[in-house]
This record gives structure tokens, C-alpha cells and sequence, in this order.
């Protein structure tokens, strides 16, 4: 929970921050709602998704609930679609996902953080594996630590996002995470025992939904990437 705090904290902060630095023209009520709507729709699908992972423990009051489970990706999904929902209404044109990256990707490090520590408390550890990074979580099994490998990627999105070269359009970069992101959560899904429909579970078709809307950009992006020709002596 301290961890959890802690990233929606500093989320916020430097959502400010880049807010600032990127002379952002919308009003600041406009702005404000834009804001509101986002966290009001990532907590609503946070928690919807949560709830169709485990549909035998679905209540619709647990929509509403602050205990229980909540999902990442549903909160993403959530919040971006009832940002777009305002912009329609409001019939604002430009993309704003940009300024929700760089706070997004510290604020879910720091809560998968605080979801390792919690233990089999959290549901978000893999299932039991015999390679020797296996941790086991207090149920004394060794299991995937899903939460690790998250982080990892996270890390790793950060140092290798910077070394990309190409035109950037407003908009890029937050589709180009929800795809990257969303494309890893679908992975590691294999290595849960949840509920599966087709194969997979609820969390993966979100996971593909979100990515396949992200495509047409980031394969815009590749084309956009500029071909560097090898150097001749």
C-alpha cells in the first residue's frame, strides 16, 4: 500500500512537471477534467478488469469498493478511453497521452515493487519454476517473479526509448508504450493460472485489444525510423 502511494505520488508530480515544461495549451479546466477523467476511469477499469479475471468472484459493487483487486492494464485502458470520451465531447483534436508516460512508467515501478514485497498477499507472482531465479513468496513454493521481470522491462523501456531516432508525433510515445507494455503483460500471462477463454485469459484480450488499437502507430513509427546506410572507407 506505501508503495502504491508512493507511485501514484510521484506520478503526479512529475506529471506536473512535464505538464509545465511542454507549455501546454489547453485551459486549465479543460486540463483539470482531462485529469480528473483519467484517474476516474483507470480506477473503474482497474477494478471491471479485476473483476472479469476472477468472474467467479464478481460482484458489481465491487466496482466501487477501495479493497480488492485491481489490474494495471485495466486502469490504462480505463483511463484512456474516458479521456478520449472528454476530448469527443469537447472536440479536442490533439493527442495528451504523451505527458502520462515517463509518470506512468515510475509510478507502475514503484508499485510492482510494493507488489513483490507484499508476498502471496498480491497476486501477481508467476507460477512455480525450477530456474534458479525462482523466489519463493511465503507459500514455499519457487515462482516466477513476474513482478521483477516487469520492472526489468520497465527499466530497460527507459534507457532504450532514449535512443530512439525518429520524427516524433504528438501521441508516439504514449502508443508506443501501451503497445510495448501491453505486448509484455500478454506474455507473462502464460505464466498465471487464470480463467481462460479461447486460451486466454481476461487481462489478454485487454492486452490485445489495447495493442492492436497501437499498431497502425507504431508501424507509422518503424516506417518513420530513419535508415541509416552503412559507412564506406
Amino acid at each position: 500500500m506505501i508503495f502504491e502511494l508512493l507511485g501514484y505520488l510521484a506520478g503526479s508530480l512529475l506529471y506536473i512537471r512535464a505538464r509545465q515544461r511542454s507549455g501546454d495549451f489547453l485551459p486549465d479546466s479543460l486540463r483539470s477534467t482531462i485529469v480528473c477523467a483519467a484517474f476516474v476511469g483507470a480506477a473503474l477499469g482497474s477494478r471491471l478488469l479485476a473483476c472479469l479475471e476472477h468472474p467467479q468472484i464478481f460482484r458489481w459493487h465491487a466496482l466501487f469498493l477501495l479493497d480488492g483487486g485491481r489490474t494495471i492494464v485495466g486502469g490504462v485502458l480505463g483511463g484512456w478511453i474516458a479521456v478520449e470520451a472528454v476530448k469527443h465531447k469537447y472536440r479536442i483534436q490533439s493527442r495528451t497521452g504523451d505527458l502520462f508516460v515517463t509518470p506512468l512508467i515510475v509510478g507502475l515501478i514503484l508499485g510492482r515493487i510494493g507488489c513483490f514485497f507484499a508476498g502471496t498477499a498480491d497476486d501477481t507472482f508467476g507460477r512455480p519454476t525450477t530456474l534458479p531465479w525462482g523466489i519463493d513468496f511465503g507459500d514455499g513454493l519457487a515462482r516466477h517473479p513476474l513482478q521483477l521481470y516487469e520492472i526489468l522491462f520497465l527499466l530497460a523501456y527507459i534507457l532504450l526509448s532514449r535512443e530512439l531516432a525518429w520524427p516524433p508525433v504528438n501521441g508516439d510515445r504514449f502508443r508506443l508504450f501501451v503497445f510495448s507494455y501491453f505486448s509484455l503483460r500478454f506474455g507473462l500471462e502464460f505464466m498465471q493460472d487464470s480463467p481462460r477463454l479461447l486460451g486466454l485469459d481476461a487481462l489478454q484480450w485487454a492486452c490485445l485489444a489495447g495493442a492492436l488499437w497501437c499498431a497502425p502507430t507504431v508501424l507509422d513509427i518503424i516506417r518513420r525510423v530513419p535508415h541509416r546506410l552503412p559507412e564506406t572507407s
